[in-house]
């Protein structure tokens, strides 16, 4: 086995490696770093969370990179030639079953890392964990779902106003757990009210209730 045979095998171990690690960064970093904002977007709870998806794409990257480049030049001048000893010139086919087991091994790791992806991206029950996103849940997505926690100047009270258009619903929302004067984000949302947001009457819990069945998730 030549020196250049077990450096190729040792580099493309690094980038499984890589592989690996970047894998486990970006899925827990998504899975437990990330929360909804305003109109379905999503917010990084720290920027800790940010760096380690970051840096866990950049080792996703890296890694295949190093695999490719460890194995294109071996095939670049023919692919379909086998390897050879360096002694006898006879055809070695220990170094070629290697060279396709680390091959395949890049394939796996490729195709595993998309299933991680697909499944930890996949749909999941709507589970509500405050007055906000029960209202999404059994409803769906407002049209508007808008804030005033990032005007400046902030105002003393902050809100968040969730409006169904057709439905002639607004949804008003302060922050919960929270003592005036905090800076965003917030996580939870306490119901102030519902009103039309055309009159800006006030409308009562039933009224929601019948304006809202046609919008009603089964």
């Amino acid at each position: 086995m030549t020196t250049n045979r077990l450096r190729g095998r040792s580099t493309q171990r690094v980038g499984l490696a890589m592989n690996a690690l970047g894998s486990l960064l970006a899925g827990l970093s998504s899975q437990f770093g990330t929360f909804g904002g305003f109109g379905g977007t999503i917010e990084w709870a720290s920027s800790r969370w940010w760096w380690a998806n970051s840096i866990g794409w950049g080792l996703l990257i890296a890694g295949f990179l190093v695999q490719w480049f460890t194995i294109a030049p071996a095939h670049k001048n023919g692919s379909t030639e086998q390897p050879r000893d360096r002694v006898t010139g006879a055809h070695d086919p220990i170094a070629s079953r290697e060279g396709q087991s680390m091959v395949g091994k890049s394939i796996a790791a490729l195709c595993g890392f998309l299933m991680f992806a697909m499944v930890a991206h996949a749909k999941e029950p709507c589970v509500p964990h405050d007055d906000a996103s029960q209202l999404i849940c059994k409803y769906g997505k407002p049209d508007i779902d808008d804030s005033t926690a990032y005007d400046k100047p902030r105002p003393p009270i902050v809100t968040r106003m969730m409006t169904y258009k057709k439905e002639h619903v607004r949804a008003a929302y302060v922050p919960d757990g929270v003592t005036m004067g905090d800076p965003p984000p917030y996580k939870k949302w306490k119901l102030f009210g519902f009103q039309d947001p055309k009159s800006n009457a006030v409308l009562s819990a039933d009224e929601t209730s019948r304006r809202m069945s046609g919008r009603e998730k089964k």
